[in-house]
């Protein structure tokens, strides 16, 4: 039964997807440039500094788990990387006592480098899957979940903490945590920055996912449920 309820949300969230073309159509093409801090980024000529780039997109609220993101990335960056920073895309306005609380743990871990966007344009966020270099998710309470989806479709891979349906929407691709603690996840991206075989492997396996997304297939799996649900309610 948890499965099948599991199932028929992301089938839910496909559909509603699918009414807006985002995973039929695909992202429309362009030139997107972004500041990030002090630094630089032209997608569209694919300008690098050598920063490894962290990104997660999603307002921030509490189920989002940011403090767990900036915690994993202060040890990435103090004992692994130094030529790192981390991105956090979306919405500040929520919960403006938890950002609050966000911005003063940064503060006292004086780790830099950790970028709030705030709001951004759709164009901006294509920009921002572009520069990535991995994406992570350690969020406690997560539906379909979206920008995984979003994620594989810009080859980022993805490590994500396998909470709610975020491994039914993976279904085996990607990087599947157990356990999030800082350095867990830290080692989780240096492994997946550093071993071009792993990486590769996550790429394909992320790919060949993205066709579970397909817009036919989607269609006839949510008629399916639907009418399965509905006889069951007769």
């Amino acid at each position: 039964m948890k499965t099948w309820k599991g199932l028929a949300g992301v089938l839910l969230c496909c559909a509603l997807l699918l009414g807006s073309g985002a995973l039929a159509d695909g992202y429309p093409q362009g030139h997107t440039s972004r500041h990030f801090g002090q630094v630089y980024f032209s997608t569209c000529t694919g300008n690098d500094d050598g920063y490894v780039n962290i990104v997660f997109t999603g307002r921030v609220a509490p189920n989002k788990k940011h403090e767990d993101l900036i915690a994993a990335f202060y040890y990435y960056k103090k004992y692994i990387n130094p030529k790192s920073r981390l991105l956090l895309v979306g919405r500040n306005d929520f919960y403006p006592e938890y950002y609050a609380r966000l911005r003063k743990y940064v503060e006292r871990l004086g780790v830099s480098d950790v970028i709030f966007t705030g709001q951004v344009k759709f164009n901006d966020i294509l920009a921002y899957y572009k520069a990535a270099d991995v994406f992570l998710c350690l969020s406690e309470h997560e539906g379909f979940c979206v920008p995984l989806v979003e994620s594989m479709m810009f080859d980022v891979p993805v490590i994500a903490y396998d909470s709610c349906a975020v491994g039914e929407t993976l279904g085996g691709s990607g990087f599947l945590l157990q356990d999030k603690k800082p350095e867990i996840v830290a080692e989780a991206i240096h492994q997946v920055m550093t071993d071009q075989s792993l990486r590769k492997q996550m790429i394909e396996e992320q790919r060949k996912r993205l066709c579970y997304f397909e817009h036919d297939r989607i269609k006839a799996q949510f008629l399916h449920a639907m009418k399965a649900f509905i006889n069951r309610v007769k």
